[in-house]
Order: C-alpha cells, then sequence, then structure tokens
C-alpha cells in the first residue's frame, strides 16, 4: 500500500523531528522527575502538537523510515521499512549508514558485513551505546554493539512461541522494543499477542498479555492485544504501546489498560473518547507527555497526564 507507507514516512518523520530537535525527546538514559498518579491519568488530554520544519541533512536517500531512537549523545538512529539498512542521524543532522548492507538478509559481523531483512519495526538503545532491533521477519531481537559488531540478542529465526533462555528463545512478528530503568528490554511481541521480557542476564519470559487476540484490559494473564506496534517506557517502568486504535499502558506489574483511543476516528479531548486513524510511531519528553504519530489523520497527538 504505497499511500500507506508514504502517510507514515511523513507522520514519522514528523515525530522524529519534533521530538529530537525541540529537545524533547527523553533519551535511554534519562529518567522522568515526575510521578503519574492514576488521577492525573485519568485528566489526560489529546490535542495536537505544533508542526516543524525539516532540518537539513546530507543527501542520502531513506526510502520509509519507519522507527527511531534516541541513544545518550543525542544521536538518532532509523529503521526503514523499505531498506535493510539502519541510519544514523548525528546531532548536526549528517547521515550516514550505521549497519546493514543494501542486500537483505541474516549475517552477523561487523556493522557494514551483517545483513537483516526488509521491514524492521522496532528499535531500541540501553546506556551503554548499544542498539537494539527487531529484525521482524527473521524472527531475532539483533544487538548493535558499542563496537561495531552485530549479534543475535533472542530469538533461533524461527515463528513460535518458546520462553528461557535468548538462545533457545522464539518470537512470532516482534515489533517494538522497549528498555526500562532496570535494563530489562521489552518485546512487543505482534504475532504471539503478548508482551515479552528480556532480562540482562538473557532470560525471557511472557510479561502481558494472555496470547488470544483482543481489546481486554486487566491483568497480564487475562489482557488481550490486537496489532501492537511502537513501544516506549517511562522513568517509572510503564510501558506505553500503540495497539491498533488505542494506546495501552503496562505498568510493572503488568497491568494493561487502555489510556486513549477507541475505535478508529479522528478526536481530541480526553483519552475515553479520543480517537486515532492508526498510530504508529511513539515518543516520550521528560515530563511524561507521550506523543503518537497518527498516520491517516496525517498528525502527530499528544497525550498529556496533567
Amino acid at each position: 500500500m504505497p499511500m500507506a507507507r508514504h502517510c507514515l514516512q511523513n507522520s514519522i518523520r514528523q515525530l522524529m523531528w519534533l521530538l529530537v530537535l525541540t529537545g524533547l525527546f527523553m533519551s535511554p538514559i534519562t529518567t522522568l522527575s515526575a510521578k503519574l498518579s492514576t488521577a492525573r491519568y485519568q485528566q489526560r488530554q489529546v490535542t495536537v502538537a505544533p508542526g516543524l520544519k525539516m532540518a537539513p541533512a546530507n543527501p542520502q536517500n531513506s526510502r520509509d523510515p519507519f522507527e527511531i531512537v534516541v541513544d545518550g549523545n543525542n544521536n538518532l538512529y532509523v529503521v526503514d521499512y523499505e531498506d535493510p539498512r539502519i541510519r544514523k542521524i548525528s546531532p548536526d543532522a549528517y547521515v550516514t549508514t550505521y549497519a546493514g548492507t543494501s542486500s537483505p538478509g541474516f549475517f552477523n559481523g561487523g556493522t557494514l558485513m551483517a545483513q537483516f531483512l526488509l521491514a524492521m519495526q522496532g528499535i531500541a538503545a540501553d546506556g551503554q551505546g548499544n542498539v537494539y532491533v527487531d529484525d521482524t521477519f527473521n524472527e531475532r531481537i539483533r544487538k548493535i554493539s558499542a563496537a561495531g559488531q552485530v549479534n543475535t540478542y533472542a530469538g533461533i529465526g524461527a515463528v513460535g512461541f518458546v520462553d528461557g533462555d535468548t538462545a533457545i528463545a522464539e518470537f512470532s512478528y516482534p515489533a517494538g522494543l522497549a528498555f526500562d530503568p532496570q535494563g530489562n528490554l521489552y518485546v512487543a511481541d505482534a504475532g504471539n499477542y503478548c508482551i515479552r521480557k528480556i532480562t540482562p542476564g538473557g532470560s525471557v519470559s511472557k510479561f502481558a498479555g494472555s496470547g488470544t487476540r483482543g481489546s481486554q484490559d486487566g491483568n497480564a494473564e487475562i489482557a488481550q492485544f490486537n496489532r501492537m506496534g511502537d513501544m516506549v517506557a517511562d522513568g517509572s517502568g510503564n510501558l506505553f504501546v500503540a495497539d491498533e486504535y488505542r494506546i495501552r499502558k503496562v505498568t510493572p506489574s503488568g497491568v494493561v489498560s487502555t489510556i486513549a483511543g477507541s475505535d478508529a476516528g479522528y478526536m481530541d479531548g480526553p483519552g475515553d473518547i479520543a480517537k486515532f486513524a492508526w498510530p504508529a510511531g511513539l515518543g516520550i519528553d521528560s515530563k511524561g507527555n507521550i506523543y503518537v504519530a497518527d498516520v491517516y489523520s496525517n498528525r502527530i497527538r499528544k497525550i498529556s497526564f496533567q
């Protein structure tokens, strides 16, 4: 669907520069100073964030930038849905290839020899300068070390559901990625309709979701997910997930709730009446506001909690 990809590309680009160049985006090693209570969540408001002009960058073509992450040095890393390479954008807006080649495939090794498949979806960075990518159709989570080596972090390359050590774990079309303050990596395992947790010690487990498709809120065992995409975490360890037409919150204990959205549409206002056309990219700022690239409405939406 070329038009859908074009809309997504424009929305992600707007979100990218809105969050990064205005200094709103919370880097992976920054913690939130605000503590958001249940009462304040009930007062959430969804509005349209102001537009921002694109900053100049070195003219290397991006085909369909899909997800982004910022490291502790304000470098931006981009996965491109139609290009099997990860791009890096420096704070002065200079674009380079960070990892991967123009040939899709699977190969571990140095960053300029490693191969990824097309349609990578999630990306995250830790506090040590390592970057992690959902190599979605290779069914693996790949790690790009600060030293310039690409390895498989979790997954064996088969579609399935297996918990345990990262060397034996199986995923089904992993999408969003996010780190919590303790260094746990969370994976939106879209095809398994659940969120998986990877500890720093390399153990994979189901964190939330019953494994059946739906939109039910509740504790980790009964909650349901539909079509998960991007995911971000706040400084208290809460996850926020773009899930079809909803933005879902998952607490550190695995309790799932819908903070905004219901059916497809466009409407600003309190979270329980707000509507999204297709929420794709997510960002979070130092005050805990969430920014949503609402693809089919061609807008950047803001969810505030005050």
